[in-house]
């Protein structure tokens, strides 16, 4: 998304060349814009307060787009299966572990965790089992604190179907 289209969708375009010229022409810069350099912009109270509320609305998309990823690798193969349907669908059968979290800490801040938690769940590494059976997915997790566990999928059935 441009910054002109987003001025304009919040009904802020007199504001457009202001923003250019005065190099506020990266929308993720703009979490730095305070009340004062608002106002140095020309911005009256009203839309200062305007600019505040949609921007923060905006932010909260973006963060919840790129929401935490947890990136595992592979670290043993199998085949590719067959489904009942006859497309190939991959094997995903085999031992995984966490090599990197990526935004993982922003994550659970904005859930709501607290510091401590943060910071220890960043240091637990997990190991994944997978057994990956014609039509199910069993998965077991190890962590570096020693327990162990099932995974369930949301409905809470021991095996996640894949149809």
């Amino acid at each position: 998304v441009k910054c002109e289209q987003l001025l304009t969708l919040w009904g802020l375009e007199q504001f457009i060349e202001v923003f250019r010229s005065e190099g506020w022409d990266e929308c993720v810069d703009w979490v730095d814009l305070g009340v004062e350099d608002l106002q140095k912009l020309g911005l009256s109270k009203g839309h200062i307060k305007k600019f505040q509320r949609k921007y923060d609305e905006w932010l909260k998309t973006q963060k919840s787009q790129s929401a935490a990823v947890e990136v595992v690798t592979k670290t043993s193969t199998s085949d590719v299966e067959s489904s009942a349907a006859g497309t190939k669908i991959p094997n995903f059968s085999g031992n995984w572990s966490s090599t990197r979290y990526e935004n993982f800490e922003k994550y659970l801040e904005d859930e709501g965790y607290s510091y401590m938690m943060r910071k220890v769940a960043m240091k637990i590494n997990a190991a994944l089992t997978v057994i990956h059976d014609e039509n199910t997915l069993k998965i077991t997790t190890k962590h570096s604190l020693g327990a162990s566990f099932h995974e369930d999928d949301v409905m809470g059935n021991a095996s996640i179907p894949w149809r």
